[in-house]
């Protein structure tokens, strides 16, 4: 059940110096009763200048005034939208129009829906860079947006509810600087990382923590911050440390050269020592079950000691020196994978982009290491065994594969999932979160499969477009 209701008041001049309002309902005269025949809604009644709105159980209510200042033919000159209420697994919804100038015209609109229908509209006018599904499964986004369902957001970090809303209860402010990461822990706070020095008139300098309500924590104390360049990746281990990694060369004024391991109050961990760190950026951090970490980017050393783009550290952040990476993997690595027999999949911009590691590091030749054809983004496992992998490719073993692909651990395409077209743009850098089988997909791109999709869209596990 889904449905979109728009209520004009326009305010008529009778001739005999009086005024009326004409009120019309999807452009149809209604005054005083309305009953919608497919039952969306029980109850509609306009009375004065109140509407009540009943609907049935488990749906979704946004009513939306939309004023228009200067353009009364419906315009994009003066247009504001102003969101009323928001409500959820609802019984009903009242609201009040305000008293209404001469020649003064609004609208209600009133967009009602299933609450398992995701409905992202528009989406958002500007990239999405990264996309985290929290515990009551709301999808938390950072990008370098103004707008989403060409309303203003408000922050460059967006909440957005099950339903495809933004939630504007979720009270992220500005940055100076767009952020490019963002990491959410077991109690929905979130961990935001880029190239900041502002946060809401702030001094913080590239990480911040945000309460459940989208408030800024300042118990995460990080004091002068990051300097040198930005945070870009994160993760937070089973320990609860906070892992960092980027391009910066300092925490604290402590020198730290593209990785720090934090305490969940900001302060350093000393038991993880990095020595001189990286010679360049890190991109990508990620804790292994038995507490080692793989950690990738641009670099060629860790502390001292060659190692091209991809090292194992030990917990305590010591090189496990008996992972030497392929010799193939010659420019940035981006994203990898450790799989469950202990070899790794590696994906990035090298010569080839899509290679399999032994435990050891070196390449899997059992693995075809020719099947992508451009730069690998971000390679994630599914629920069902299968491997997603994004990036800026158009082909996968020499099928159409534009941005995505699905894949079995042995290389071959997974049966029964299809991205047909894919994604369109002339940039298709992407992020992937998961949750029920949905695949939520943010990135610089702007429709999928032929289907306009600004900057971010829901999967179903086979491939197929599941927003509304």
């Amino acid at each position: 059940m889904k449905g979109s209701l728009i209520i004009n008041f326009d305010e008529v001049t009778d001739g005999k110096g009086g005024n009326f309002y004409n009120v019309k309902v999807n452009n149809v005269d209604r005054y005083k009763h309305y009953t919608d025949v497919n039952n969306l809604y029980s109850t509609f009644i306009i009375s004065g200048d109140v509407v009540n709105v009943t609907t049935n159980e488990n749906m979704s209510v946004d009513v939306y005034r939309r004023d228009y200042t200067t353009d009364d033919q419906g315009g994009d000159k003066g247009i504001r939208d102003t969101l009323i209420s928001s409500t959820e697994i609802t019984t009903g919804v009242t609201f009040t129009a305000t008293t209404i100038p001469q020649d003064y015209n609004f609208e209600y609109r009133l967009n009602i829906s299933d609450i398992t229908c995701f409905n992202m509209g528009t989406g958002f006018n500007g990239q999405v860079t990264d996309i985290e599904v929290g515990s009551d499964g709301s999808v938390y986004t950072c990008g370098n947006f103004g707008t989403y369902k060409g309303v203003s957001t408000g922050s460059q970090v967006v909440k957005i509810k099950t339903n495809g809303n933004q939630d504007t209860t979720y009270l992220a402010g500005g940055f100076n600087q767009n952020p490019t990461v963002i990491l959410i822990d077991s109690n929905d706070e979130l961990y935001v990382g880029g190239d900041f020095t502002n946060y809401s008139g702030l001094t913080r300098n590239r990480l911040i923590r945000l309460n459940s309500d989208g408030s800024l924590d300042n118990t995460f104390n990080i004091g002068t911050g990051f300097s040198g360049g930005s945070v870009d990746a994160l993760f937070i281990d089973s320990g609860g440390k906070i892992l960092c990694g980027g391009s910066f060369t300092s925490y604290q004024g402590t020198s730290a050269n593209g990785i720090i391991r934090l305490n969940t109050d900001g302060s350093i961990d000393t038991g993880f020592t990095y020595g001189t760190g990286f010679n360049a950026f890190t991109r990508f951090i990620k804790e292994q079950s038995n507490g080692q970490y793989i950690i990738a980017g641009g670099f060629t050393s860790y502390n001292g000691t060659s190692r091209r783009r991809i090292v194992r550290l030990n917990s305590d952040g010591t090189l496990d020196t008996s992972f030497t990476p392929y010799i193939g993997i010659n420019n940035v690595v981006e994203s990898v994978l450790p799989l469950s027999d202990g070899k790794y999949l590696v994906g990035g911009i090298m010569s080839t982009t899509l290679v399999r590691l032994n435990s050891d590091g070196t390449q899997d030749t059992s693995f075809p290491s020719s099947n992508v054809n451009n730069q690998v983004e971000d390679i994630n496992q599914t629920s069902d065994g299968g491997i997603i992998i994004n990036g800026n490719f158009t082909q996968y073993s020499g099928t159409t594969a534009n941005g995505i692909v699905k894949i079995n651990t042995n290389g071959t395409l997974f049966s029964g999932f299809s991205s047909g077209t894919g994604f369109a743009s002339n940039n298709t850098q992407m992020e992937v979160a998961f949750l029920d089988s949905k695949i939520y997909v943010g990135g610089q791109f702007t429709s999928y499969n032929g289907t306009t999709s600004n900057y971010i869209v829901r999967l179903s596990s086979n491939g197929t477009i599941n927003n509304c």
